[in-house]
């Protein structure tokens, strides 16, 4: 019923990479991600030619509606082995070691980043300068696919200690966004944070009306839309 049993009849192979992810995951129904893996077994993070790789992954960066990373297998300081023996998982990644990982805003700044001089040059373009590390020649393993996965509802937990007016506003701020704000007269400054695309509101006993009053105020306010209204009873022993 897992995972593995659904897609188990469908698979021919598999190849499971694990890497730090250094680029921002902002999913909408523009944003496509470009990964491709590379056989790069003697390219290490002290590798002479290292800075010459990430020269280029600044300049993609450098491009509209593009972020771009560069990645060996494994996390921080660890070693694909340590982060294996760490969370108690077999290899799988076959002998790919590095991940190249793009983020792109549309399909025309994906057109753009694959036709740019950065990427083609014969001199100081990506192809020229990661090309002569591959342990053979590709394939390589390069996906472009739609960047929908999200870290679902963000949840606003509610209680009576405070009115409801303060979680009217909360929901607001979640819903809206808030701007950045510089330090003054001794308080911090305040980094601006994007709206959400899901709000979920919870609260337990008596602060079940806050929640529904929350709630019920920014629908009202036409900042969001109510679809799912649900209670729940702790098991009793």
């Amino acid at each position: 019923e897992g995972w593995i049993g659904a897609i188990g009849s469908y698979v021919k192979g598999i190849v499971v990479f694990d890497s730090d992810l250094a680029v921002p995951f902002q999913p909408s129904k523009d944003t496509l991600l470009h990964v491709v893996l590379f056989k790069m077994s003697k390219v290490t993070d002290d590798h002479e030619k290292m800075p010459e790789l990430l020269k280029v992954i600044g300049e993609f960066n450098k491009m509209d509606g593009i972020d771009a990373s560069f990645k060996r297998i494994g996390h921080d300081s660890m070693s694909k082995e340590e982060l294996l023996k760490a969370v108690d998982w077999p290899d799988k990644a076959g002998p790919y070691t590095h991940c190249l990982t793009v983020v792109c805003q549309s399909a025309d700044a994906l057109k753009t980043y694959l036709h740019s001089d950065t990427h083609n040059n014969t001199e100081t373009g990506w192809v020229s300068k990661a090309r002569p590390l591959f342990d053979e020649a590709p394939p390589s393993i390069i996906l472009d696919f739609p960047l929908t996965m999200t870290a679902g509802a963000v949840e606003m937990k509610v209680s009576t200690k405070k009115p409801v007016g303060f979680y009217v506003r909360s929901a607001a701020s979640f819903l809206k966004g808030t701007e950045a704000k510089e330090a003054s007269e001794g308080r911090e400054a305040v980094e601006a944070k994007e709206a959400v695309d899901e709000l979920k509101i919870s609260g337990l006993g008596e602060a079940i009306n806050i929640a529904v009053a929350a709630a019920t105020r920014a629908e009202a306010d036409g900042l969001g839309t109510i679809v799912k209204v649900e209670t729940q009873y702790p098991d009793m022993p």
